[in-house]
C-alpha cells in the first residue's frame, strides 16, 4: 500500500496510524535484528558444541586405542608370556597341563579381570597357528593361522589392529589387537608366538560412544570404516554395526580423512548439523551430529516469545497511541466543529480548552478570534440598527424616541434620556426618556453646564464615566439624582460645530466593550443624521413660511408688482437653496448608507 496515496477520513485515524507506524516499525526492526543475532549466536554455539564433543570423543577413542596398544605391548613382554615363546623357539613340546601354560593363563586371566576393555586374551603358536593358551578354554587348540590377527603381526612384526568384525566365538561384534611375542634368543627377528586381545566393544568403545551428553534427544555419534560402513550402535537404526552403509556427506568426508562442520541430511533423511573428523590409527571416520530441528527449539521458542512480546507491546502501544491520538484529535475536532458552526452563522459556540499545551493555546486563540469576529459582527449590527432607527423620521419626537429605544435595546441601559437645545432660552430640555423618573428630570443651562453634560459640551466628544464607587464622595449632577450609577455615557449631537442635543445613558452595572465601540463608531452617523433631520425641518418650516408670504403677495399683486417680482426672485433663490439642500440631504443619505 502506498501510504502517500492513502486518504485518512479522520485526524484521529491518521495520528493513530502514524504513531503505530513510528513505534511498531522500530520495535519490529529491533526484534528482527535481535532475533537474527541470537539465531547466529545459537548456531555458532551449536557448531562450537558439536566441535567440542567431536574433539572430546576422538580424544577418548584415541586414548582408549593407545591404552590397549600400550597394554598389549606390556603384556607381550611379561616373563610368563615370553617363556612360552622361549619354549616354542627351543622346539619344546608344550602341553595344556604344563606349568608354563598354566602360569601364562593365570597371568592373562588376571589381566582380563583388571581391564574392562578385553573380552578374551589368548596366545597362538607362530609355527602351528594353534591357540596354546587362552582365558577361554574353548578357544584352546583352534587353528587361527588364516585369521588376520595372526597373519598381520607375522608380516608387520608389530602390533596389528583387526577392525571391527562379527565374532563367532563371542557371538557379538568385536575387534582385535595382536602383537608378536619374541623369545630371548631371536632378538625380535623371528616371531615365536602371537598375543591376541579380543576387545569387548560394549564395555569399552560402545560405552564411550553411547555417552551422548550434550547431544539432546536426537544427537548421536557414529563411526564408519574406510568403506563408510557403520561399525557402532546407532540411536535410530537397530543392528547398525557392519550392516548399514552411509551415503551422507559428513560420513563420506570423514572416511576420506577430512575434518569440518556441515549441515546436510543424515542416513534417516533428516537435516542435521554434523561435526566430522578422521582417526588415522584405525582409518575410522567419526561423525557427531544433531537434528537441526532440535537445535532450533530454543530459536523457535525465542521466536514465539518475540511474537508474544511484539503482540503485547503492540496492544500496549496501540492503546497509548489511540489515547494520545484521541487527546490530540479531540481538541482539533472540537475546533473544526466550532469552525463549521461559525461558518453556519453560530458565533456563540466556543472551544472547551482542557490543556495548557500548544493545542490548548491554539484553541484559546481560536476562541479569541471567534470573540473578535462576534464582537465585530455585533458592532456592525449595532451601528446598522442605530442608523436604521434614524431613517425616515418626520418629527423630532419620532427621531428621539426611535433613537433612544434602539440605544437602550443595544446597551441594556437602565436609563436613557434625549435632551434638545432650546436656543431661545439657552437650556437643554428633556424630550424623551426611558427608565427615568420624569419628576426628577429637569432642564439645565447650556451656557455653563456642570458635571458630565458640561464635559461633553466643552470637549464636543462622547464623555465616559466608568467604575463609579459606591462610597465615593465625588458626585455628578446627573439625571438620576441621588442614585450613583456604575457607568454613565453622555453623547453630544453636534450640528455646525454646536451641541444641539444630548443623549445621556446610565447603567447601574457596566456597559460591555462592544457597546462602547458601537457608540464610538456610530457617533458620526448620529451627528450627520441629526444634522440632516434639522436641515430638513428648517427647510420644511421655511417652505411653509414662504407659502404664506406668497399668498399675501398674491392679494397685493397689483400694488406690489415690483415687490412680487423681487419676492419671486427670492423664492426662486430659496427654491434653489431648497433644491441644493435636498441634494445635500440625498448626498448625506448616500454617505450614511
Amino acid at each position: 500500500m502506498d501510504i502517500r496515496l492513502y486518504k485518512f477520513k479522520s485526524i484521529k485515524t491518521k495520528l493513530t496510524f502514524w504513531l503505530l507506524l513510528l513505534t511498531l516499525v522500530p520495535l519490529l526492526l529491533v526484534i528482527i535484528i535481535t532475533y537474527s543475532q541470537i539465531v547466529d549466536t545459537i548456531e555458532d554455539s551449536s557448531i562450537d558444541k558439536l566441535s567440542t564433543i567431536r574433539n572430546l570423543k576422538v580424544q577418548q577413542v584415541n586414548t582408549w586405542l593407545d591404552e590397549i596398544n600400550s597394554d598389549i605391548k606390556t603384556l607381550s613382554h611379561d616373563a610368563d608370556i615370553v617363556n612360552i615363546a622361549n619354549a616354542i623357539n627351543n622346539n619344546e613340546n608344550i602341553n595344556r597341563g604344563d606349568e608354563i601354560i598354566q602360569k601364562a593363563e593365570i597371568h592373562l586371566k588376571s589381566y582380563l579381570s583388571n581391564y574392562y576393555s578385553y573380552g578374551e586374551l589368548f596366545i597362538i603358536d607362530a609355527k602351528s597357528g594353534l591357540v596354546i593358551a587362552s582365558t577361554n578354554k574353548n578357544t584352546v587348540g583352534q587353528n587361527k593361522s588364516d585369521d588376520d590377527y595372526f597373519t598381520g603381526p607375522m608380516q608387520k612384526k608389530d602390533v596389528f589392529i583387526k577392525d571391527i568384525y562379527y565374532s563367532n566365538t563371542s557371538s557379538d561384534y568385536s575387534m582385535s589387537y595382536s602383537t608378536p611375542i619374541f623369545s630371548k634368543n631371536t632378538h625380535n627377528q623371528s616371531v615365536d608366538a602371537i598375543l591376541v586381545a579380543r576387545i569387548d566393544l560394549k564395555n569399552s568403545l560402545y560405552k564411550i560412544l553411547l555417552n551422548r551428553t550434550g547431544l539432546g534427544k536426537s544427537g548421536e555419534i557414529l563411526i564408519v570404516n574406510s568403506n563408510v560402513i557403520t561399525i557402532n550402535q546407532l540411536r535410530w537404526y537397530d543392528n547398525a554395526p557392519l550392516s548399514l552403509q552411509i551415503d551422507a556427506e559428513p560420513a563420506i568426508r570423514a572416511a576420506s580423512g577430512e575434518t569440518g562442520i556441515v549441515k546436510s541430511n543424515d542416513y534417516r533423511g533428516q537435516e542435521v548439523l554434523a561435526a566430522f573428523t578422521f582417526i588415522p590409527l584405525t582409518n575410522w571416520g567419526v561423525v557427531v551430529k544433531q537434528d537441526t530441528s532440535e537445535l532450533r527449539i530454543p530459536v523457535n521458542q525465542m521466536f514465539i516469545n518475540f511474537i508474544l512480546i511484539f503482540i503485547v507491546a503492540a496492544v500496549i502501544i496501540s492503546i497509548m497511541a489511540f489515547t494520545i491520538a484521541n487527546s490530540i484529535a479531540k481538541t482539533i475536532v472540537g475546533m473544526n466543529k466550532v469552525a463549521r458552526s461559525m461558518r453556519g452563522g453560530n458565533f456563540k459556540i466556543r472551544n472547551n480548552v482542557t490543556s495548557n499545551d500548544e493545542l490548548g493555546s491554539l484553541a484559546s486563540e481560536f476562541n479569541n478570534m471567534a470573540d473578535l469576529t462576534e464582537s465585530r459582527i455585533m458592532v456592525q449590527e449595532g451601528i446598522s440598527s442605530i442608523s436604521k432607527a434614524m431613517i425616515g423620521k418626520t418629527s423630532m419626537k419620532d427621531f428621539s424616541t426611535s433613537l433612544v429605544k434602539e440605544i437602550q435595546s443595544i446597551s441594556n441601559a437602565n436609563i436613557c434620556v434625549f435632551y434638545i437645545l432650546n436656543e431661545n432660552e439657552e437650556v437643554f430640555e428633556p424630550l424623551f426618556s426611558i427608565g427615568a423618573n420624569k419628576d426628577k428630570l429637569s432642564s439645565f443651562n447650556s451656557v455653563n453646564p456642570e458635571g458630565d453634560f458640561g464635559n461633553a459640551i466643552q470637549s464636543r466628544k462622547i464623555y465616559f464615566v466608568k467604575n463609579i464607587q459606591d462610597n465615593s464622595e465625588f458626585r455628578y449632577r446627573t439625571i438620576v439624582g441621588d442614585i450613583i450609577p456604575n457607568e454613565l455615557i453622555t453623547i453630544p449631537l453636534i450640528v455646525e460645530n454646536s451641541v444641539v442635543a444630548m443623549i445621556s445613558i446610565v447603567s447601574l452595572n457596566r456597559f460591555n466593550v462592544d457597546f462602547h465601540n458601537i457608540i464610538n463608531q456610530s457617533w458620526d452617523i448620529m451627528n450627520t443624521s441629526y444634522s440632516n433631520f434639522i436641515s430638513s425641518e428648517r427647510t420644511r418650516v421655511f417652505a411653509d413660511h414662504l407659502s404664506r408670504i406668497n399668498d399675501q403677495l398674491e392679494e397685493k399683486t397689483l400694488e406690489l408688482e415690483k415687490q412680487t417680482t423681487e419676492v419671486k426672485k427670492q423664492a426662486d433663490k430659496l427654491h434653489e437653496t431648497s433644491r441644493e439642500l435636498q441634494l445635500q440631504n440625498l448626498e448625506l443619505e448616500n454617505q450614511r448608507k
